[in-house]
C-alpha cells in the first residue's frame, strides 16, 4: 500500500518523493550539452555572477546533443552499478508531449556510482556518467528528457530543453592555388636549396573537412553550407619574417589584400563568413592569419579555421598566450585563469571533456582550446550564421533538418533588424579603395574598383576620410578610412596603437553615386583636413573589344582584349539572369586565364569580366556556357585520417556532402562502410569504436551527377579505465 501510494501520489520534485528516492541508486542530475553547458555551477565557480541554472546555455536545433545523466548510490551505499535508458518526448501544438524515442547509453552501458568522488572527478570524465546522444534530426522543438534508471522504484525528474533556434555554419571559401618558391628566406647552411612548388587550389571537399572542429564547437546545425567565392593564383611564399610582435608578415599582407579583392568581387556578403583556404605544403611562418573579418589557413588545419573565422565574426583575441591586444570584455571566471572557458566543455564527436581549470577560449593561444561560455553566447543570433526560429509542431509537420543553401543573395534575418541595419546589409554600388599608409603619413592606393557589395568594413575606424568630389570640389559622397590590422599565428593581434598613425593597411567603401571628377583622401586628424592623396580620371572606363570562353576538361578558358590598360581584371558568374553576381577570380592579366570549374553549378551559367581602370570600371558582354555535371564534393569530418581512438569508446562517424555548386545533398545520399561492412546512411552515426587495431572507414555518396568516395584510416587501442 505504501509503495502504491508513492507511485501514484508522489511526483518528482516533491520533498517526500526526493527523500524516498535517496534510499536507492538514482539519477541526481541531467546535463544536456552540444559544446559547453552550465551544470551545478556553484560547485566550481566562486563568483556568483558567473553562475547560472543547470542547462542555461541555449541549445540549437538539428545538432546532436549529449545527455549526461549523473548517478548516485543509495543513502546507505558507497557504490552502485547503474544503467538505464533515456526517454525523449516532444511537445506538440496542443501542449501535449509525444514520445520521440527511447535511447540506450552510448559507450559504456553501465556506470559505477561512487559516493566518494568529488564534483570535478565525476564531471571531468564521461566514464562517470550514463551518456546518451539525441541525433541531430530529432533534436528540435520543445523536448522533455527523462532518465529511466533500471530497477529504480521512483522515476527520475525530467528536464525540458527548447532547441528552437536554427543556425548554420556558412563559409564561402576563397580557394588559393600556389606556384612559387619553396621559401622566402635563403636556405641555412646544409639545408636544401630553394625550389619551385606547384600546388593546386583546394576543393569544396577540402573546405568541408577542414571545418570539422568548427561544426563541433559552434552553436550551429550539423549541416554546414559551403560555396566557392573564387580562385586565387598566388606566387608569394608566406614564411617571411613578422613585421612586429604578434603581427603577420609583409607577404601575408599581400595575400590578405588579394583576399579582400575577391571578397569585394563576391559582394562582401553579410550572411556568410569568408575564408582563404591555402593548399597543403605552401610555405608558412604561422599556421593562419587574418584581418578584420577575413581569415586564411591551410587545408586540414581545423584549429586555424575555427580561430580565423572567429575574426570573421568580429571576435578579438582572448587573454592567454602571446596574443597582443585582447578583448577587454572577456570575463574572468573565478577561480580559473584568464581566458578560461568558464564551464565544462564537451566534444560531442567522441566525448572528450574540457575542464575550465586548464582549457582556454578558442580565440586565445592558451592550452587545450575550446568554445567558451562568452563566445558561445555571442554566436547566438549572429547574422553571419543566418539565425531563424522554429515553433512547436505536431507530428504531421515536416521539419527538414537540412536547410537548403541558396547561393543567391535572397535572405532576411529573423527576427528582423532595424531599418537602417537592413539598409546597410543590402548590396549597394561602392567605390572600393584599398591601400597603405606609411609611417610618415604617405598614402599608397593599391586598388580602386567600382563594385556592388554590402558596404560594411570590419576594422578600426580612423579619423581619415575618402571622398568622391565633383568638378567644383563639392563632395558627392564620403566614407571613413578603416584600418585593417592583420593578426595571425601562435601569438597575434599586435599591440594597441593609435589607429590614425602609420604604417597600416586600409580600406574604404565610398558610395558610388555618380562618375565624379576626383577621388581624394583627407587626414582630418591634422588641422585643416589636409589632403594626402587625390586621383583624377586619366581616361574613360576600359572597354572590352573582344571576349570569349571555352571549356577544357575541368577548366574554364577565358580570353579578352581591352582598348587600354587596366589595373586589374576580374571575373564573375551568375545563374539567375544577372540578378546576383558571384566571384570567380581576380587579378587576371595577359588577356587569358584558365580557371577551375570548382564551385560552379551544373547547367547554364553566365560569366562576365570587369576591368578596373583606376577610377572607372569597364564591363564585358555576358558569356553564356553550359557547365557539365560533376560528382559531388564530399568530406569525412570525423574521425580524421590517422586518428587513434579508445576501443569501445563513443565514436561519431560524421560527414558532409554538397553538389558541385555547394548545395547540401540529403542525408540518405551518404552511406558508410567500416572495414568493408555497411554501417548505415546519414550525415552522422553513433557507434562504439571497434576493437583494438587498424580500421578503414569509407564514405560513399551517390547523386544524380555521379558518385564520390572518401576513405580514412584510424586505429583503436585498449584503454585502462
Amino acid at each position: 500500500m505504501v509503495e502504491e501510494f508513492v507511485r501514484t501520489r508522489i511526483r518528482p520534485g516533491d520533498a517526500v518523493f526526493e527523500g524516498a528516492r535517496l534510499f536507492e541508486a538514482h539519477a541526481s542530475g541531467v546535463e544536456v550539452t552540444q559544446a559547453i553547458q552550465y551544470y551545478r555551477s556553484k560547485e566550481h565557480l566562486t563568483d556568483k555572477d558567473d553562475r547560472a541554472p543547470d542547462n542555461a546555455a541555449e541549445v540549437v536545433a538539428y545538432k546532436a546533443a549529449w545527455v549526461r545523466v549523473y548517478v548516485e548510490p543509495g543513502l546507505f551505499d558507497t557504490t552502485a552499478t547503474v544503467t538505464g535508458k533515456l526517454l525523449v518526448e516532444r511537445r506538440n501544438r496542443q501542449l501535449n508531449y509525444q514520445a520521440v524515442a527511447t535511447y540506450t547509453p552510448v559507450g559504456s552501458w553501465s556506470v559505477t556510482a561512487d559516493a566518494s568522488l568529488d564534483y570535478r572527478s565525476v564531471r571531468g570524465w564521461t566514464g562517470r556518467t550514463l551518456n546518451f546522444v539525441i541525433p541531430a534530426k530529432e533534436f528540435h522543438g520543445t523536448l522533455r528528457v527523462t532518465p529511466l534508471i533500471d530497477g529504480a522504484r521512483f522515476p527520475a525528474a525530467s528536464v525540458v530543453v527548447r532547441p528552437l533556434l536554427i543556425q548554420t555554419l556558412r563559409i564561402r571559401g576563397i580557394l588559393v592555388a600556389y606556384k612559387g618558391p619553396s621559401s622566402a628566406n635563403p636556405p641555412a647552411p646544409g639545408q636544401p636549396p630553394i625550389t619551385q612548388l606547384t600546388l593546386p587550389a583546394p576543393t569544396l571537399a577540402d573546405l568541408q573537412s577542414t571545418s570539422g572542429k568548427a561544426l563541433a564547437m559552434m552553436p550551429v546545425q550539423a549541416t554546414g553550407s559551403y560555396a566557392s567565392a573564387g580562385v586565387l593564383n598566388f606566387a608569394t611564399p608566406l614564411d617571411d619574417m613578422r613585421t612586429g610582435k604578434g603581427e603577420c608578415s609583409v607577404n601575408w599582407g599581400v595575400l590578405l589584400n588579394w583576399l579582400e579583392l575577391l571578397r569585394d568581387n563576391d559582394g562582401n556578403r553579410a550572411d556568410v563568413v569568408y575564408y582563404g583556404l591555402l593548399p597543403s605544403g605552401i610555405p608558412l611562418n604561422v599556421p593562419g592569419c587574418g584581418h578584420n573579418g577575413l581569415g586564411s589557413g591551410a587545408v586540414g588545419n581545423q584549429q586555424s579555421l575555427v580561430h580565423e573565422i572567429g575574426h570573421g565574426y568580429n571576435f578579438d583575441h582572448t587573454p592567454s598566450g602571446d596574443v597582443g591586444k585582447t578583448d577587454p570584455n572577456y570575463p574572468t571566471y573565478e577561480p580559473y585563469q584568464s581566458a578560461s572557458i568558464g564551464e565544462f566543455g564537451l566534444d560531442i564527436r567522441d566525448g572528450s571533456v574540457y575542464d575550465p581549470k586548464d582549457s582556454t577560449d578558442y580565440m586565445s593561444y592558451g592550452p587545450s582550446r575550446w568554445m567558451s561560455l562568452y563566445q558561445y553566447d555571442r554566436l547566438l543570433l549572429h547574422k553571419r550564421l543566418d539565425p531563424s526560429w522554429i515553433s512547436d509542431s505536431t507530428i504531421f509537420d515536416d521539419h527538414p533538418h537540412i536547410r537548403p543553401y541558396d547561393l543567391e543573395y535572397h535572405w532576411w534575418p529573423d527576427p528582423p533588424w532595424l531599418g537602417r541595419e537592413v539598409e546597410s546589409a543590402r548590396i549597394n554600388p561602392v567605390i572600393s579603395i584599398v591601400g597603405l599608409v606609411d609611417d610618415e603619413g604617405r598614402v599608397e592606393v593599391q586598388s580602386v574598383a567600382r563594385v556592388r557589395v554590402v558596404p560594411d568594413v570590419a576594422g578600426i575606424q580612423t579619423a581619415w576620410v575618402a571622398q568622391l568630389v565633383a568638378d567644383d570640389g563639392a563632395v558627392l559622397s564620403r566614407a571613413p578610412i578603416v584600418r585593417l590590422s592583420p593578426v595571425g599565428g601562435c601569438g597575434c593581434g599586435g599591440e594597441e596603437t593609435d589607429p590614425g598613425r602609420g604604417p597600416f593597411r586600409f580600406k574604404a567603401y565610398v558610395p558610388d553615386v555618380g562618375p565624379g571628377a576626383a577621388l581624394r583622401i583627407l587626414n582630418d586628424a591634422d588641422e585643416g583636413d589636409r589632403e594626402v592623396w587625390q586621383r583624377r580620371p586619366e581616361r574613360e572606363a576600359p572597354v572590352f573589344t573582344g571576349v570569349g570562353a571555352d571549356q577544357d576538361g575541368e577548366n574554364l578558358l577565358l580570353r579578352w582584349e581591352l582598348d587600354s590598360d587596366a589595373e586589374s581584371v576580374c571575373a564573375q558568374w551568375t545563374s539567375d539572369q544577372g540578378e546576383t553576381w558571384h566571384s570567380l577570380a581576380v587579378g587576371l592579366n595577359e588577356g587569358a586565364a584558365s580557371l577551375p570549374l570548382t564551385g560552379l553549378p551544373a547547367g547554364e551559367v553566365a560569366v562576365r569580366l570587369l576591368a578596373h581602370g583606376g577610377f572607372f570600371t569597364g564591363e564585358s558582354d555576358v558569356l553564356r556556357l553550359e557547365v557539365p555535371a560533376r560528382p559531388p564534393e564530399i568530406a569525412v569530418l570525423h574521425p580524421t585520417d590517422g586518428r587513434t581512438l579508445p576501443a569501445g569508446g563513443v565514436l561519431q562517424v560524421a560527414g558532409n556532402a554538397v553538389d558541385q555548386g555547394g548545395r547540401p545533398l540529403p542525408d540518405d545520399a551518404l552511406l558508410w562502410l567500416l572495414d568493408g561492412q555497411e554501417l548505415g546512411a546519414g550525415r552522422e552515426l553513433w557507434i562504439a569504436a571497434p576493437d583494438p587495431g587498424d580500421h578503414e572507414l569509407v564514405l560513399v555518396v551517390r547523386s544524380e551527377q555521379g558518385e564520390a568516395t572518401q576513405t580514412v584510416r584510424f586505429s583503436t587501442q585498449p584503454v585502462d579505465a
